[in-house]
């Protein structure tokens, strides 16, 4: 028998509801994304690695992935997931 365990992960409304807006729909900057798989990689709430070693991050801008960090009200949680 094959067993499926989900978990789901709550967002704080700091760290949600913010799309780029340059694009229509609903979509995740590359900051933002990059931020997110940091979060859930630091938070060990996904089977996902924070190593992106296909990715170029060249022209990411990373004073935005910067001010996603700040918003982590936890000076411990910002850490984890800085280090990620």
């Amino acid at each position: 028998m094959v067993r499926h365990f989900y978990h789901c992960a709550v967002l704080t409304r700091e760290l949600s509801n913010r799309f780029d807006p340059r694009v229509d729909g609903f979509v995740a900057s590359p900051e933002k994304a990059v931020f997110d798989l940091a979060y859930l990689a630091a938070m060990n709430r996904s089977h996902v690695s924070g190593s992106l070693p296909e990715t170029d991050l060249k022209g990411l801008r990373w004073s935005e992935v910067q001010k996603w960090l700040r918003r982590i009200p936890t000076p411990r949680v910002r850490a984890a997931v800085e280090q990620a």
